[in-house]
C-alpha cells in the first residue's frame, strides 16, 4: 500500500488521529507517572472556579432566589416540554 500524501484529505486526518494518539498516550503516562497528578488538576480547577464565583450571601435560597427574580419551574415548564406535553407516569 502507498503511503498517505500528507496533504490529502485522507493524509490530514491520519495526521489528526496520530496527533491525538499521541496527546492520549502522553496523557495516559503523566497520570500513570505522577499519582497525584488527578489530585493537583482537580484543585487547580476548584481554585480557578473559586476565585471566579462570588460568595453566595448568608440567606436562605428561597430569599435569594425572589431577590435575584427567579420564577416557580409551574410559570415555564410548557416552554421545556415538547409540545406541552409533561413526563407523565410513562418516564
Amino acid at each position: 500500500m502507498a503511503p498517505l500524501d500528507p496533504s490529502s484529505e485522507q493524509g490530514k486526518d491520519k495526521k489528526d488521529a496520530d496527533g491525538r494518539s499521541d496527546a492520549a498516550e502522553k496523557q495516559a503516562e503523566m497520570e500513570a507517572n505522577y499519582p497525584y497528578f488527578r489530585q493537583f488538576v482537580y484543585d487547580k480547577v476548584r481554585e480557578m472556579f473559586d476565585a471566579s464565583v462570588p460568595e453566595l450571601p448568608d440567606i436562605d435560597l428561597e430569599t435569594l432566589a425572589r431577590l435575584e427574580g427567579a420564577e416557580p419551574l409551574e410559570s415555564f415548564i410548557d416552554q421545556l416540554e415538547p409540545n406541552g406535553q409533561g413526563l407523565g407516569d410513562d418516564r
